[in-house]
């Protein structure tokens, strides 16, 4: 399960009635290498900046991927 923010997973998980375990939940920006920030800004209402941080994780997201497959 990835989190764009620390709020919204706990809202997720709170809707799903159940808490993952630590090694299940990684928040999206933990990924990030090229960005230092801590959570990910609102795409809809956001800059550009929020695409490039995506894209950032997504690309070592997918690469940690590789790596345990």
């Amino acid at each position: 399960m990835f989190g764009e923010d620390i709020l919204k997973a706990c809202n997720v998980w709170k809707a799903r009635g159940n808490f993952p375990h630590d090694k299940k939940v990684k928040l999206m920006c933990s990924y990030c290498k090229k960005h230092s920030d801590k959570f990910v800004p609102d795409p809809y209402y956001g800059e550009a900046e929020g695409t490039d941080l995506l894209e950032d994780a997504c690309e070592s997201l997918l690469d940690s991927i590789r790596v345990e497959s």
